[in-house]
């Protein structure tokens, strides 16, 4: 039977001072980590080996971050998903009891969560001994579940002392709206170590990434619960509560667990717990001061569904989503993405099977009624001419029977043009699942 163990680092120490107290930081570069262990142990501390295995160097995925937690002594990875929202795995804010052989989904749990002046969290790639890098947390958020065993319930929130400007970093969006599927492709970023014996603390990233199976896909295991998923390789001790992310760039899954030679990782699912997050997320706006972003208001996460439309266009590079129709912008719609009010959802033969919004058809121009004088005045010109008279403006006269009726102006549909059916099925190749290597 496969053992999995949590993926917590506990790390060497140096202490810095931080506002009259003290920060204890695993920053010491001349130390080395602990040798790697045959088993997890005691207090939900993971063995230390290889993370984000085979990866590269991050400097650009700003808003995964890292955690340090003063009371054990260990880091952690998370992803800012609000400017003062900070998601990670539970296990890095508490002690897991019961794993001293590896986690057991009915026996494992979690303790209490530490005291929120615990935890420092810093944005930047490499973790630095500059106290003035790190913001503290306000408070520890749990999930609102009876119990508190481990599996399927592996994920916590920090509420930041105070926000992250959007300069130096903009927060994802977690998919809460729709479920994983196997095939699917993701990437893995954390602080984990890089070999046996050190290279935490500093940013990383893997691509390439399959997913195994996703929640109720997997069927019932006993490792396993539905809000959980399961992932590629290449996650180890560090890299707990760092992300998973999809091609759009969303939060799918929180590093909770895997094996010990860094396969099978397991994931907490932000779409199983996509309530809590954002309750939790309306609740954090609020703290901070600022409007929640349209996901915590049930706006799709799928930011193809979120173009404007409406924008006048004379070509698809106009419009943000690519699409061009009948001189307006507009953009892809579904399910997950309805229309705006007084759209409608359909696919024309242009799209390729794709579905827009487009707008209703123009009403038609009304006809005028005929002006009693000027009939009059027109009948005088032409000399006294009538309907039998077979008069006509060829003819140098007028046409006074019914009156003058002008011609419909005919709303004549541009072409679908040139780059939208492309996007269109570009967006539907990148949503599908991508078959496993």
């Amino acid at each position: 039977m496969e053992v999995f163990v949590v993926l917590r680092a506990l790390l060497p120490l140096a202490t810095l001072t931080v506002l009259g107290g003290t920060l204890t930081a695993c920053l010491a570069p001349e130390e080395t980590d602990p040798p790697r262990a045959t088993r997890v142990a005691p207090g939900g501390v993971g063995a230390s080996s290889d993370a984000i295995k085979d990866g590269y160097d991050d400097d650009f995925d700003h808003a995964v971050v890292a955690i340090f937690e003063a009371q054990q002594g260990g880091i952690c990875s998370g992803s800012l998903i609000a400017p003062n929202l900070v998601l990670t795995a539970r296990h890095c804010v508490s002690r897991t009891l019961g794993d001293d052989t590896g986690v057991h989904c009915l026996t494992t749990r979690s303790g209490p969560p530490f005291a929120p002046e615990a935890f420092y969290v810093t944005t930047r790639a490499v973790m630095s001994d500059n106290p003035a890098h790190y913001r503290g947390v306000v408070e520890v958020v749990g999930l609102p579940v009876a119990d508190d065993l481990f599996c399927g319930q592996d994920m916590a929130l920090l509420i930041l002392e105070e926000n992250v400007p959007p300069e130096e970093a903009t927060p994802y969006v977690p998919r809460v709206d729709s479920a994983l599927a196997s095939g699917e492709e993701y990437y893995a970023v954390g602080y984990g170590n890089t070999n046996e014996t050190s290279g935490a603390g500093k940013r990383r990233r893997r691509d390439g990434l399959f997913v195994d199976c996703a929640e109720e896909g997997c069927g019932e295991r006993a490792y396993l619960r539905v809000t959980e998923w399961i992932g590629d390789t290449g996650i180890c001790s560090g890299d707990s509560g760092g992300p998973a992310i999809d091609l759009l760039n969303r939060v799918v899954g929180v590093t909770s667990r895997g094996a010990y030679d860094c396969d099978d990782p397991v994931y907490g699912s932000t779409h199983g717990w996509g309530q809590w997050l954002k309750d939790t997320a309306a609740r954090a706006a609020t703290m901070g001061n600022y409007p929640p972003a349209p996901w915590v208001t049930g706006a799709p996460t799928d930011p193809a569904y979120n173009h404007p439309v409406g924008a006048a266009c004379t070509e698809s590079a106009n419009c943000p989503s690519g699409i061009c129709w009948n001189g307006a912008c507009t953009r892809v719609c579904g399910e997950l993405g309805p229309c705006p009010e007084g759209y409608t959802c359909e696919a024309p033969p242009e799209a390729g099977g794709g579905q827009v919004c487009l707008p209703p058809p123009a009403p038609p121009t009304p006809e005028e009624p005929e002006d009693e004088d000027e009939g009059e005045d027109a009948s005088a010109a032409s000399g006294g001419a009538n309907e039998g008279d077979g008069a006509t403006a060829d003819e140098g006269g007028c046409s006074i029977g019914a009156g003058v009726v002008r011609e419909k102006d005919p709303v004549t549909p541009v072409p679908w043009l040139i780059g939208a059916a492309a996007t269109l099925m570009g967006l539907a190749r990148r949503r599908g699942s991508r078959s496993r290597r």
